[in-house]
């Protein structure tokens, strides 16, 4: 992921003075970025926000632009925390395959804005989703929900094979808390 930071008082005055940061970011990366952009400066090896050029202080900056991974579709508004981005970007970084998915179909169900990008990754870290894996239609996934919740135990075989196990799958999707995600369905239990 990485962001597109813009010298907002230059902006106004019809120049463009920005770089790209590439996240998740140390704290030196981003201080260099902004006083190259002139919105800070760094004198006696102190970091002070404020940069002045020719009869204006410039110290505003704004995200102008923005890249995500093609899979996690998260919105970044033009004055988002830096370092709110900076956390997620961190945690995505020590996400596995399997957690990638999961975020990613945590997004499917919920706008992919940075409360519910916040939300979705404690989601995953408390691992509050369970897989069902080789589901490829909806009525395995009624069948492998009812074996796995052992709603199958106490009924008898000549009686399963009239439950319409695809339709306690549509009940199931229609809750909003499963999606699908290629060979398998992921419910989320936060």
């Amino acid at each position: 992921m990485k962001i597109y930071l813009e010298n907002l008082g230059k902006y106004n005055d019809g120049e463009r003075l920005g770089e790209w940061l590439q996240l998740p970011y140390t704290e030196d990366e981003l201080e260099e970025l902004l006083i190259r952009i002139k919105v800070a400066t760094r004198t006696d090896g102190k970091f002070t926000f404020g940069c002045i050029d020719g009869n204006r202080v410039y110290e505003e900056y704004a995200i102008h632009d923005y890249e995500t991974e093609q899979e996690f579709n998260l919105y970044i508004s033009e004055y988002e925390q830096l370092s709110r981005l900076n956390d997620i970007a961190q945690s995505l970084e020590g996400f596995s395959n399997d957690e990638t998915q999961v975020i990613n179909a945590f997004f499917k169900l919920y706008s992919g804005n940075v409360e519910n990008a916040e939300l979705g990754i404690r989601v995953v870290e408390d691992k509050q989703y369970i897989f069902y894996h080789d589901c490829l239609t909806e009525k395995d996934l009624g069948y492998t929900y009812m074996l796995i919740t052992n709603q199958l135990d106490d009924i008898g075989s000549e009686v399963k094979k009239y439950i319409d196990f695809e339709k306690v799958a549509k009940d199931l999707l229609s809750g909003g808390t499963f999606v699908k995600m290629d060979s398998k369905y992921i419910e989320f239990i936060h």
